[in-house]
Order: structure tokens, then C-alpha cells, then sequence
């Protein structure tokens, strides 16, 4: 069968596998590096001996290293492979190392799967720009953490308010992998794959993993955090127990037992006792026309000086009842004698 001839004026079809709906490639790594510019087997040969062995080892590499391999592959002889990357290529394989990194940010493993070579190129793009973005929040975090710190957690009725502000506080932050820290005290222990998020920084808080080296680091850093917020305070002695650990994921954890558990529940009976013990109810009345000194005398010896009862017959009666705690207060109809009012 004759080969087919493209019309004059267009270029002839490059010798790389398009990918389409769910097509697999066996060997994704060299796909990728066809993508970034690397045609020849010779160079995918050549880089996948070096460094392109597997997304594990690609996962740990810096822009610094792929800047240095570059070097390395221009200063060898022909007889040794020598070869130039470029700028361009350059810039693509920096870009593959965040692009792989963000997949396990996720807690996914990179796959091609349904790209093409223009929309894998795209992809390496968002790449850049979400590393970029990483650098511009953690040099705003100093000035940002200032202002959004919660401050000490001093007693039991600022817990809510407190929680929140910490949480917010802690985001401001990102983690040695570049994710906010707040993905160390979420809730969920179980990455949300199914949810739907504004932003890819908000993406990572929710699904990254929860036991790594990095999380380890992460950990250790919010549980130092929640220590000098809580040092000195009545708060500290729930998270004692959980000193050993040196994790903020464990730390934070006892707090919201305590607040929102047991600690919430003897929090209201603390507080109903306490307002049943000292609570006062007054209800004043205008005050009533001038009552003779007799009729005063008769009142003090009468009500005790709790009640205030005068004696004129108007309707306008002034009263004054003072009630001291502890009573339970129920309204009733009073009938003040002698001018029967009532109210």
C-alpha cells in the first residue's frame, strides 16, 4: 500500500501517539518527553537512564536539579551524548516536576490519560502558574500572620471564635510541599475526591494525605503553633496528654473533644449555675405619690423591706419588688393591698 503523500503546504504528521478519550501509552514517561520536545529515542534513551526513571524519582527533583542536568548533558562530549536541552525544553521539564508534584498534593498519581500534546502543554502551564503563586503567598505569609493571629486561647467562651481564627491562621501558612497548613487539622481523614472546589489551593487542602514525610513535618509545625497559643492557659491542660505525639493534628483534635464533647456540655451546667446563683430579677414601677410615715412603717415591718407596697387607693400603684436568687421567677397577679391593683 503506497504511503500517503500530505498536500503540498502542509507539514507532514509528527511520529508521536495522539491521545484520545481513554487511550492508555504504555510508556508514559517517554510520551511525555516526546510532548516536551525530546523526538528522537537517542534523547528519551538518554534522559530516562538519568532521571526519568519513574514520576517517584521526578516527584523529589527541584528546578535547581533539571537546571544542573541541562548543564551536565551540554559539558559532556559527543562521544558521551552530548546534547543541549534549550530554553524552552528547559522550562517544560521544570514545569513536569510541579505538575507531577501537584498530583500527589492531591493524594492522585499522574496520568496522561486524554491529553493530547497541545493540552498536556496547557497543562504544564497551570503548572507554572500554581508554583508561582506558592512563592508569592509564602512571601506575604510574615505580614498576613500578624494580623490573623487568634491569640491565646484564654478561656472556655472564646473557643469558637477562636477555632475559626486559628484555622485561618494556620492556612495562611503552607506546608514544606506547598499546601496551607489547615489541610493538617481538617476533619475529614480521608481525602474528598468528589468535591467541588473554587480553586486548586483549596483542592489541596482537602485531599492532601494525611501520612507522608511531609505530613510529618506539617504536623509537628501546627502542633508548635497550638502549644504557644495554649501555654499558660487553662486550655494547655487539654492538650497535654498529647505532648508525646508532637502533632497538631492530635493536639487540636483533644481541644475539640473537650470544647464540643464533654467539655461543652459541663461548660452550660457551669454556666446555668452560675447565672441561677447570682442572677437578680428587678422590676421597678413609677414611683408612687408620698405615703405618710405611718404607712411606711407599716410596710418596713410587713414585707421586710423587700416589697415596697404603698398605700393610696390610685390605680397607678408605684411598686418596687426586688427578687433575690436563688428563686424561680413565674409572673403572677399581684393584688397590692390596701388600693387592690393590679398587675
Amino acid at each position: 500500500m503506497a504511503a500517503i503523500v500530505p498536500p503540498q503546504g502542509q507539514v507532514p504528521p509528527q511520529d508521536y501517539v495522539h491521545l484520545t478519550g481513554d487511550a492508555v501509552v504504555e510508556d508514559t514517561l517517554r510520551q511525555i518527553l516526546h510532548w516536551i520536545g525530546f523526538r528522537t529515542d537517542a534523547l528519551k534513551d538518554a534522559l530516562t537512564e538519568n532521571a526519568f526513571e519513574s514520576f517517584g524519582v521526578l516527584k523529589v527533583l527541584t528546578e535547581k536539579d533539571i537546571t544542573a542536568m541541562s548543564s551536565d548533558f551540554a559539558n559532556r562530549t559527543q562521544a558521551n551524548g552530548r546534547f543541549y536541552f534549550g530554553t524552552l525544553r528547559t522550562k517544560r521539564l521544570k514545569a513536569l516536576t510541579h505538575w507531577i508534584q501537584d498530583f500527589y498534593r492531591i493524594s492522585s498519581d499522574p496520568s496522561i490519560v486524554g491529553l493530547s500534546e497541545v493540552l498536556f502543554k496547557s497543562e504544564l502551564e497551570r503548572a507554572l502558574a500554581r508554583h508561582e503563586i506558592r512563592k508569592s503567598l509564602r512571601n506575604l505569609t510574615k505580614t498576613a500572620t500578624e494580623v490573623a493571629s487568634p491569640g491565646s486561647l484564654e478561656h472556655e467562651k472564646k473557643w469558637k471564635e477562636w477555632e475559626e481564627e486559628f484555622v485561618n491562621y494556620a492556612g495562611i501558612h503552607l506546608g514544606v510541599n506547598g499546601v496551607p497548613l489547615s489541610y493538617v487539622i481538617r476533619e475529614n481523614e480521608d481525602p474528598d475526591h468528589d468535591g467541588n472546589f473554587s480553586d486548586f489551593i483549596t483542592k489541596t487542602v482537602a485531599c492532601a494525605p494525611l501520612s507522608s514525610e511531609y505530613f510529618d513535618a506539617d504536623k509537628l509545625a501546627v502542633f508548635n503553633m497550638i502549644v504557644s497559643f495554649t501555654t499558660g492557659q487553662p486550655s494547655g491542660n487539654w492538650r497535654k496528654a498529647t505532648l508525646k505525639y508532637s502533632d497538631g493534628r492530635k493536639s487540636l483534635k483533644a481541644l475539640r473533644t473537650h470544647f464540643a464533647g464533654e467539655g461543652n456540655a459541663t461548660r452550660n451546667i457551669a454556666e446555668a449555675t452560675r447565672l441561677r446563683d447570682t442572677l437578680h430579677y428587678k422590676i421597678r414601677f413609677p414611683v408612687p405619690p408620698a405615703v405618710s410615715t405611718e404607712d411606711k412603717q407599716k410596710q418596713n415591718t410587713n414585707n421586710n423591706n423587700s416589697k415596697l407596697l404603698p398605700t393610696n387607693r390610685n390605680n397607678n400603684c408605684g411598686l418596687l419588688v426586688v427578687l433575690h436568687a436563688p428563686v424561680k421567677y413565674t409572673p403572677t397577679t399581684h393584688r397590692c393591698q390596701p388600693c387592690i391593683s393590679t398587675f
